[in-house]
């Protein structure tokens, strides 16, 4: 006679279990999304500290602060943002350089593949350099697509190169300059590795501010 009682009781607890396991499942991903938060922003204030940067912490709670600062006379920012939402939500980190004085030039420069074939069927203007291995690799935008075509010299080009192999892994990666700020920015966290890297990266962001500076004094 005790089999049904605990059958019974069976279907009364299987529930309440599953609701404690879903609450406790839900707690340790707040839990340790918190901690990652909390490392994060400790890493990033070491990193300004260290390179007397200025560290403006985010408008929320759990946004995630930037770090600027004036370098060779231009503002720098490290910064991370999103795209999308929901589930599609991507997680972006960049490293601006803002030129010295406003500028006309627009270009985008990333990686080629399927999106930029997409791209191309829907009507982007894309330029190339004049050298296979280059413009095979990468997909150019841009406003002024003779200045840019002529200003993208072999020393940029290797540098762009260099940077993109110190990514490694990092498929989705952009070179920008858009309202005004030339931007290097990929998907991913802050961590240490990138910090240094994204830094080492600015004497690359400078010179094509630099470039964007010569093009409005032509």
């Amino acid at each position: 006679m005790a089999l049904p009682i605990f059958h019974t009781m069976s279907h009364e607890i299987l529930p309440l279990l599953l609701a404690v396991g879903f609450v406790g499942v839900f707690a340790a991903i707040i839990y340790y999304s918190i901690k990652a938060q909390r490392k994060m922003i400790a890493r990033v204030t070491a990193f300004a500290e260290r390179r007397g940067f200025v560290l403006v912490p985010g408008a929320r709670k759990m946004d995630s602060p930037r770090i600027t600062g004036m370098v060779r006379g231009k503002q720098v920012e490290f910064f991370s943002y999103s795209t999308g939402s929901g589930k599609s939500r991507t997680h972006w980190v960049a490293v601006s350089v803002a030129p010295a004085v406003g500028v006309a030039l627009t270009f985008r420069i990333t990686r080629q593949g399927f999106v930029s074939k997409l791209q191309s069927l829907f009507g982007a203007k894309e330029i190339t350099v004049g050298e296979k291995a280059f413009d095979d690799r990468w997909f150019i935008e841009t406003n002024k697509p003779e200045f840019f075509r002529a200003a993208l010299l072999p020393e940029v080009r290797e540098k762009i190169e260099a940077a993109a192999t110190a990514a490694r892994k990092h498929v989705n990666i952009e070179f920008k300059l858009e309202n005004g700020l030339v931007r290097y920015a990929e998907i991913g966290v802050f961590s240490e590795e990138t910090l240094m890297r994204y830094e080492a990266m600015l004497p690359l962001l400078w010179e094509l501010a630099d470039l964007a500076e010569l093009e409005m004094s032509m």
